[in-house]
C-alpha cells in the first residue's frame, strides 16, 4: 500500500507521509503560506492514495469582515501531522495565515537543527489588507451589528475582562 504522495503548488513540493505524518518541504523553499498548504493538502487528500486515512488537516476559511478586512485562514492540522524542512540549513517561515496542530499548538515542525523554523501566528487573528480602508472601528463595527454580538454582552465581557486584571484601561 502506498503511504506517500507529493503534490506541487506553485513551484513548491509538499511530500505527504501518511505513515510519518510528515509534510515534507522540498529542500531551498524558505516560505510557506497558509493558502498554499491548504491547497497541498487539499490536492493530496484528493488522491487515491489518502482513501484509508483520516484527513489531514480542518480548515477554517477567512470571513470578510468588511471590503479590506477579514478573518485569518486557519489551517489547523489533526493527528501529529507536523511541517518536515528537507533544507540543510537556512529558515522555513510558515505564514499567511494561522497554521496549528489541534494537539500541539503552534509546535508544527518537525525537528531540524539545521534549519530555523518559524511559525507566524496572530491571536488575533485579523488581517487588513489595502492601504487605509479597514479599521479597528470597522472590525467593532462588525462584531456589534454583523457579527450578532450584543453591545451590553461585549461590555460587560471587557468590563469583566478589567475587573479581573486581563484588560488595562
Amino acid at each position: 500500500m502506498a503511504d506517500m504522495l507529493t503534490v506541487t503548488v506553485g513551484t513548491t513540493d509538499y511530500t505527504f507521509d501518511w505513515i510519518a505524518q510528515h509534510i515534507r518541504i522540498e529542500a531551498g523553499v524558505t516560505e510557506v503560506t497558509a493558502a498554499d498548504l491548504k491547497t497541498a493538502i487539499g490536492d493530496a487528500q484528493d488522491d487515491v492514495v489518502a482513501i484509508p486515512f483520516p484527513p489531514i488537516s480542518t480548515n477554517y476559511n477567512p470571513v470578510t469582515l468588511t471590503g479590506s478586512s477579514s478573518t485569518f485562514l486557519n489551517v489547523v492540522l489533526n493527528d501529529q501531522w507536523r511541517i518536515d524542512s528537507l533544507s540543510g540549513s537556512g529558515t522555513l517561515t510558515v505564514g499567511g495565515g494561522n497554521v496549528v496542530n489541534v494537539n500541539n499548538g503552534i509546535d508544527i515542525f518537525v525537528p531540524n537543527v539545521l534549519v530555523s523554523m518559524v511559525n507566524n501566528t496572530s491571536a488575533a487573528g485579523v488581517l487588513v489588507t489595502g492601504g487605509g480602508g479597514g479599521t479597528a472601528a470597522d472590525v467593532w463595527n462588525y462584531i456589534l451589528t454583523d457579527g450578532n454580538v450584543a453591545q451590553a454582552d461585549l461590555i460587560a465581557a471587557l468590563k469583566a475582562a478589567k475587573f479581573a486584571g486581563a484588560v488595562s484601561a
